[in-house]
């Protein structure tokens, strides 16, 4: 095992509490009070790199709380993508609001949500055949009883735009997302078929439901479950019921973006607490994450940071993956796929299993061959013992309490060496041209290495380094960086704080108009980026 997992196992057991499955009636000593119900959203169903299970699970139980409560207020800006979408369309049907009136919305976001209705208009104004005439309903969520059975209320609720026909007879949700291809079809049909279920045990019964998801991006529409409520009943017997125990019954913690809001952070046994890591003084009015591409985006852009890291806005996919940076991309999978080879073996110059680079351009492609090659010249692999644990891409997680920010952060490669952790951040350029300059001052998550090393978040053996991989079509070389070094870590602490301080206090996220709208990806959204960048005339 690596210092990483010995030293998070330390902070592991000072944080640990109680462990195990979480039923109704326990929960793990980071919260406290008594579970009063249980509610199940049907948006919390099946796996995502996004989703923590012990959160879900903790926040599925009523009246819990922190152990720790860490204070929070509200953003100023509108921070859920779709909120300015539901809010037009309430107007638009009449409705009353459900929003904060203390978030405005940035101007992308509007220009986003414009977009948006103007899709789901087109798609459902026409009439439909077979289909009665819908009015909306108030309120985004169906709720109906999960069971009756033990002591506490058990609830299961289903969100989206609400219609029924004038008798009831006809229930229809529209879920809405940003694209149609967010997730898999089997989760997609399941999560419609447990709403289904939701919407046939509400009031007034219903003798036809339907499910009809709603991409914004691109306009999609697709109807996910028409029947009866007998049929419903039978799916959700069948796949529906496990699936939402199972969100009860969450027990593995994983860290990453939901760390953002989650309130029983202070007492997580899997997020290192790490005060002062960053060196911002005060706290943000929300808590939020930040990496450090978070940083080189809001230093390009402030706008370009909201709309894409904040608000998860769909992307130009064309611009996200052009260039060298997708090149570099495709040596860096290249790589973790051939370091997680089992036992620990020296990468060949061409990968074992055959590569390849599809996407690219048939003379980047060739170049990304060359680059792999001259990896296996300086691949740890070649002084490392078969037994050696290599961590490609691994990613570490930790939250600055001071600065109430989660930090993440991906290392290329983490490996054991003599029983010291060697953290290598990899680069590849098609210049020939030795390196210059210090890595540190050139390269954020250098500098944000070296302050996690000087922390201890990595443990503490006396041999721990970062390595800098150089990648060049025809030489490759190792620089290293000594992160115990004072004038190293000084440096260090400069860069990140300058790159963090602007960006923690910053409420509004303005534009940044000029020549680097040509390749912002979320560009379209912004009505201050320059048109061609927009693809206006």
């Amino acid at each position: 095992m690596l210092p990483l997992g010995e030293h998070y196992g330390r902070i592991c057991a000072r944080r640990q509490r109680r462990g195990g499955q979480v039923s109704a009636g326990n929960h793990p000593n980071c919260a406290r009070g008594s579970v009063s119900g249980l509610t199940v959203s049907v948006g919390k169903i099946g796996a995502s790199k996004f989703n923590c299970p012990m959160k879900d699970a903790l926040n599925a139980r009523e009246g819990l709380a922190p152990e720790r409560p860490v204070p929070s207020g509200r953003a100023r800006m509108e921070e859920f993508g779709l909120e300015p979408v539901m809010r037009a369309l309430d107007q638009l049907e009449g409705l009353p609001g459900e929003y904060r009136p203390s978030a405005a919305v940035h101007e992308g976001h509007v220009r986003w949500a414009e977009h948006a209705v103007r899709h789901y208009q087109q798609v459902f104004a026409p009439a439909e055949a077979g289909v009665p005439q819908l009015r909306p309903l108030l309120g985004r969520t169906w709720k109906t009883a999960w069971s009756a059975e033990g002591q506490v209320s058990k609830t299961i609720t289903a969100w989206g735009r609400r219609y029924a026909s004038v008798d009831g007879a006809f229930c229809e949700l529209r879920p809405i997302t940003f694209r149609s291809r967010d997730e898999a079809k089997e989760l997609r049909e399941l999560k419609a078929q447990v709403a289904a279920y939701v919407i046939a045990r509400a009031e007034p019964r219903a003798k036809r439901i339907r499910v009809v998801d709603f991409a914004c991006l691109d306009g999609d529409r697709l109807v996910r479950f028409d029947g009866p409520p007998e049929l419903a009943a039978e799916l959700y017997r069948d796949k529906g019921r496990k699936a939402v125990t199972a969100v009860v019954d969450g027990e593995s913690h994983q860290p990453g973006t939901a760390c953002g809001d989650c309130r029983f952070i202070a007492s997580c046994p899997a997020v290192p607490e790490v005060p002062g890591l960053l060196g911002v003084p005060g706290r943000p009015i929300r808590r939020r994450t930040w990496s450090p591409s978070t940083g080189r985006n809001h230093q390009a852009c402030p706008a370009r940071h909201h709309l894409r890291d904040r608000l998860h806005l769909p992307i130009d996919q064309v611009r996200e993956h052009e260039g060298p940076a997708e090149r570099g991309r495709a040596v860096h999978r290249a790589l973790a796929s051939a370091h997680r080879r089992q036992p620990a073996r020296r990468c060949s110059p061409v990968p074992e299993e055959g590569w390849e680079p599809e996407g690219l351009p048939d003379s980047e492609q060739e170049l990304a061959r060359q680059l792999f090659a001259e990896h296996a010249e300086v691949c740890p692999g070649v002084h490392l013992p078969a037994t050696a644990e290599l961590r490609p891409e691994h990613d570490l997680v930790v939250w600055d309490s001071e600065a109430d920010v989660v930090v993440i952060t991906t290392p290329d490669l983490l490996y054991e060496e003599a029983g010291s952790t060697v953290w290598r951040e990899v680069k590849s350029s098609r210049t020939r041209r030795p390196w210059r300059g210090d890595p540190v001052t050139k390269l954020s998550q250098i500098a944000l290495a070296v302050l996690m090393m000087r922390h201890g978040v990595l443990g503490t053996g006396p041999g721990q380094r970062i390595e800098l991989e150089v990648l060049r079509p025809d030489i490759s070389e190792v620089i290293p960086v000594d992160p115990f070094n004072e004038s190293v870590h000084e440096t260090a602490r400069t860069v990140i704080r300058e790159l963090v301080a602007p960006w923690h206090s910053d409420d509004l996220f303005p534009p940044n108009p000029g020549e680097r709208c040509a390749a912002c990806v979320v560009a379209r959204w912004c009505p201050s980026a320059m048109p061609e960048a927009r693809g206006e005339a």
